[in-house]
């Protein structure tokens, strides 16, 4: 069986991040379907409002950064969970 480079960086980097796993459980690096390597973090904030938490997803052009309360977290988690199931259907 012949492997691309594509495939094996996609196996080493999924293989990184299940070694990761064990150890931060709330950082990950995966290969998405466009073939771009994506860094996934969530990170508790001191602040205000408490619970709050930072999303950061580092991409290999971009970098998304968003802090918000435990109560929108809830809420995006909910409507994702929705959105993502309505094409199972």
């Amino acid at each position: 069986m012949k492997i691309t480079r594509k495939q094996l960086k996609r196996y080493i980097l999924e293989a990184i991040s299940l070694e990761k796993k064990d150890q931060d459980q709330f950082h990950e690096t995966f290969v998405n379907e466009l073939e771009n390597e994506i860094e996934l973090s969530i990170e508790e904030v001191e602040g205000d409002a408490p619970g709050a938490l930072m999303i950061t997803m580092t991409g290999p052009n971009s970098t998304s950064t968003n802090t918000i309360t435990r109560m929108e977290a809830e809420r995006l988690s909910g409507m994702l969970s929705r959105f993502l199931t309505k094409d199972d259907e």
